[in-house]
């Protein structure tokens, strides 16, 4: 983590003036600060929120209050801030698509407590627990977390084997719950269904649905 964060803070450099970040661990903290100190750049941090969703626009927009600010121009309220985060397209970040067949949510979570919160925000949205949970994480990421968060749903959580993609896939044996490939995902993608897990296969969701991923605002 603190290699990850070292390297993400050496963005930062002579002309920085402020370095806007979330709230993270201590080890990563502590190398923000130091990049900080060593450029003489103000930090910035923007405390967790109730999703990453949220913690993502809160830390976009006060990273641009703080750019307009350094150029002396006025700073958004709170109104204007609002409405311009509504007008923004982001797929694949708890994006909803109304299909032929029904509404999906996709979303690129790759630990447990993003899957939580992908699941929250499908309750609150379908009114009811996904008909299906699609899910595609290599091993490397935190299965044995979605294992657990879903073993409630045991009935309704999928694993779909994307092939040809890079990521490593876990041992069948590691997946308790229902294992199928790419060929079963337009069958899949029927009633209230939430699809979770790495880019690659949120994109690749996301291409089936037909769903525009070039114009974001």
């Amino acid at each position: 983590i603190a290699e990850i964060a070292r390297d993400k803070a050496g963005v930062a450099g002579p002309t920085t003036r402020v370095i806007a970040h979330l709230a993270q661990s201590p080890e990563a903290e502590r190398e923000i600060a130091a990049r900080a100190a060593a450029t003489g750049a103000r930090l910035h941090r923007v405390d967790r929120a109730e999703s990453l969703t949220t913690m993502n626009t809160r830390l976009g927009q006060e990273a641009a209050s703080e750019l307009l600010h350094e150029l002396g121009r006025p700073v958004p309220g709170l109104a204007a801030l609002a409405a311009a985060a509504s007008r923004v397209n982001y797929p694949g970040r708890l994006s909803t698509h109304v299909t032929s067949t029904g509404r999906v949510i996709v979303d690129s979570a790759i630990s447990r407590a993003g899957l939580r919160g992908a699941l929250d925000a499908a309750r609150s949205a379908f009114g009811a627990e996904p008909d299906a949970v699609l899910v595609s994480i290599g091993s490397e990421k935190d299965l044995v977390g979605f294992v657990a968060e879903l073993a409630p749903l045991r009935d309704r959580a999928v694993f779909v084997d994307i092939p040809g993609t890079y990521l490593t896939y876990p041992a069948r044996s590691d997946w308790p719950y229902r294992w199928v490939d790419a060929a079963a995902l337009p069958e899949l993608l029927t009633g209230d269904v939430l699809a979770v897990g790495t880019v690659s296969f949120t994109s690749h969701v996301l291409r089936m649905l037909g769903v525009d991923a070039e114009r974001l605002f």
